[in-house]
C-alpha cells in the first residue's frame, strides 16, 4: 500500500518495497523477481491511468520509445550481474541505494 501511494504521489515505488523485501529476508532472486513484477504492474497501471486522463503527450511517447532499448539493456545486464553478486553484497547494495535515494529526495525537497 505504501509503495502504491508513493508511486502515485512521487512516481517512486521502489524504496518501501525493497525495504520490506530486505527486512523479510527474501533472497536476491526473489527480491529481483518481485520488484520487477511490481514495477511492471505499477507503472503499467500508471500509464493506463495517464492515457485515460489525457496526460500523455506526443513528446512523452517519443521519449519512452527511445528509452525502451536502454531499459532492455539494463535488464539484461542486471540479469547477468545478478549471477555474480553474493547475497550479502546484494543486500548491502540495496540498502546503500535506498539510503542514497532518501538523501537525494530530502535534499531536493529542502532546496525548493
Amino acid at each position: 500500500t505504501l509503495a502504491g501511494g508513493l508511486t502515485t504521489a512521487l512516481g517512486m515505488p521502489g524504496p518501501p518495497l525493497m525495504l520490506y523485501l530486505t527486512a523479510a529476508g527474501s533472497g536476491k532472486d526473489a527480491t529481483r523477481a518481485t520488484s520487477l513484477t511490481f514495477f511492471t504492474v505499477a507503472f503499467g497501471a500508471a500509464l493506463i491511468l495517464q492515457v485515460a486522463t489525457g496526460g500523455v503527450t506526443r513528446w512523452v511517447w517519443i521519449t519512452a520509445a527511445a528509452l525502451v532499448p536502454i531499459a532492455a539493456i539494463g535488464a539484461l545486464l542486471g540479469h547477468v550481474l545478478a549471477k555474480r553478486v553474493s547475497e550479502g553484497l546484494f543486500r548491502a547494495a540495496v540498502l546503500v541505494l535506498i539510503a542514497a535515494t532518501g538523501v537525494y529526495v530530502l535534499i531536493d525537497t529542502l532546496s525548493r
